[in-house]
């Protein structure tokens, strides 16, 4: 988004929270981190919060990230249990079968049809400690995948330059994202963020040492 689009999303916030005073600095945060997404997609993300909002806060960055970026048709972690957990009453010889008619995304935390064969061997904890397991490493992934939608390309460009994993970029833009400091006890403001890329390592070979 421009900056001028940005003050067209703005104009709608203070409509809905009239004590919400955000400053320039704010705007071009904005403007920055919505850059890759066009301003209609982003007002639509702005007003399914304020239609949903009950606590009567200004949204944060992430907040809106998190909406846009999740399909309307994303599965929850119950949801894929329950597919998985089906798969697995016909995983003794019918695991390979089983696994292609898992979504890809459930396919990618459960890992290979023998997984399913060997759940299915089980005679007991699969529906406590595989699948507290299963559901933890969903959200996990589902995490993940909007936190690659949410980072602008130019942030991902830069960051991939100095080598730096997608794993370091997890610890420091989702708490940047989620409107959170990286201790969580508080807001991140830019120069938190900042401070916090600067102190990951230069180089690959730094850290591995």
């Amino acid at each position: 988004m421009t900056l001028q689009e940005t003050a067209a999303v703005f104009q709608i916030l203070q409509g809905a929270y009239p004590s919400w005073s955000p400053n320039k600095n704010t705007m071009v945060a904005w403007s920055a981190l919505f850059a890759d997404e066009p301003p209609e997609i982003v007002i639509a993300g702005v007003k399914a919060f304020i239609a949903s909002d009950t606590k009567g806060f200004a949204p944060s960055i992430g907040q809106i990230k998190s909406i846009i970026h999740t399909p309307p048709d994303q599965l929850s972690e119950s949801e894929a249990w329950a597919l998985v957990r089906k798969a697995i009453r016909n995983g003794i010889y019918g695991c390979y079968a089983e696994f292609d008619k898992l979504p890809l995304l459930v396919q990618k935390v459960v890992g290979d049809p023998q997984q399913i064969n060997s759940w299915a061997q089980l005679t007991e904890g699969i529906n406590t400690v595989v699948a507290s397991n299963f559901m933890r490493n969903y959200r996990t992934e589902l995490e993940r995948m909007r936190m690659d939608a949410a980072i602008p390309k130019d942030v991902k460009a830069v960051l991939e330059q100095h080598g730096i994993g997608r794993a370091s970029i997890a610890d420091v833009y989702t708490s940047a994202l989620s409107g959170h400091g990286p201790d969580g006890t508080g807001p991140a403001s830019n120069a938190s963020v900042l401070t916090n890329f600067r102190a990951l390592p230069e180089t690959p070979q730094e850290r591995e040492v």
